[in-house]
């Protein structure tokens, strides 16, 4: 099955940033800080017009591998979203699931704790600060932005999303439950790390300036 396209492995709590979005068919979707293509994958099968953008030119080859595995044809664009590439056009929807610590997933990778210093933690935050107000940019006026991190700690999701709400006056969160237990967490919820889920921080905003 896995060979003939037919099913992708995912966490439950993975499948909540697309959902999140929740883009209508044909709709043109920016899925930022991609990674291997696993929420594109999502997209592309919700039928969204998905481009991608990842800075890792290997991950961005594992992606194609794998969407062409799954049938789904997505665009890709290489790019460092500290900088977005001019040629890079605004979207009604915006997705960033950004670069985090991985606390989320402790449950089956508790050597976390041990490796990641408090120090990482704040020069991730700092960097997903970047990449959201990239990310502002490139979401058009009326449209929904969504951020997520599979992260359990405040500064990377509940903290990071106040911060970007009072440096964006444009964009306003929005009310969103998860279909898996969560908890709220600021503007956002958390999934909590149970019945085999990661945990993962979603906010989603809407741009309304």
């Amino acid at each position: 099955a896995f060979r003939e396209g037919a099913v992708q492995p995912q966490n439950p709590a993975s499948l909540l940033p697309a959902l999140a979005l929740a883009p209508e068919r044909g709709q043109r979707v920016l899925d930022l800080a991609s990674g291997n293509g696993i929420k594109s994958a999502q997209l592309a099968g919700m039928g969204a017009q998905v481009t991608a953008v990842e800075i890792d030119p290997r991950k961005v080859e594992r992606a194609r591998r794998n969407l062409q595995r799954l049938g789904y044809e997505v665009e890709h664009v290489v790019a460092d979203l500290r900088s977005p590439p001019g040629e890079l056009q605004a979207a009604e929807r915006v997705l960033l699931d950004a670069p985090c610590s991985g606390s989320g997933t402790l449950r089956g990778n508790p050597e976390i704790k041990l490796r990641l210093p408090p120090g990482d933690v704040e020069s991730l935050a700092e960097l997903q600060g970047r990449l959201l107000d990239g990310a502002a940019a490139l979401t058009a006026p009326g449209g929904t932005l969504v951020y997520a991190v599979c992260s359990l700690l405040s500064l990377e999701g509940a903290e990071q999303i106040g911060r970007f709400l009072e440096r964006q006056p444009d964009f306003t969160p929005l009310q969103w439950s998860p279909p898996l237990p969560f908890v709220r967490a600021g503007a956002g919820s958390v999934t909590l790390p149970v019945h085999g889920m990661d945990g993962f921080f979603v906010a989603a905003m809407r741009r309304t300036g």
